[in-house]
């Protein structure tokens, strides 16, 4: 829950996580102008990480725990289909874990 409350207090102007000093990419923290750069990559990836630890809230029966992993999944799914997403990939959406073939 640790990891989950420090993602949620550094969100960007359009709902996606910080860059902070970095992403995935190491380098692009040099580019982070006034701490408000926001990095989509993470976000799915934050996005995906919820979807597994509101598994595991559930499983172990953390009623309290669930229900804010599962308000914050939603919140960042909502961002990333707003401003991130186009929604003509992959046959899914922009969190989907599943792809189909755009064929």
């Amino acid at each position: 829950m640790q990891a989950a409350d420090f993602s949620e207090k550094h969100i960007g102007q359009h709902g996606l996580l910080l860059t902070l000093h970095s992403d995935w990419n190491d380098i692009i923290g040099r580019f982070n102008r006034e701490g408000r750069g926001k990095s989509v990559f993470v976000s799915q990836q934050y996005a995906y990480a919820l979807t597994l630890l509101l598994e595991m809230a559930e499983a172990a029966g953390k009623n309290e725990d669930a229900a804010l992993l599962e308000s914050a999944l939603a919140r960042i799914r909502k961002a990333l289909d707003a401003s991130a997403w186009d929604g003509s990939w992959c046959g899914g959406d922009s969190t989907t874990t599943e792809f189909q073939s755009a064929a």
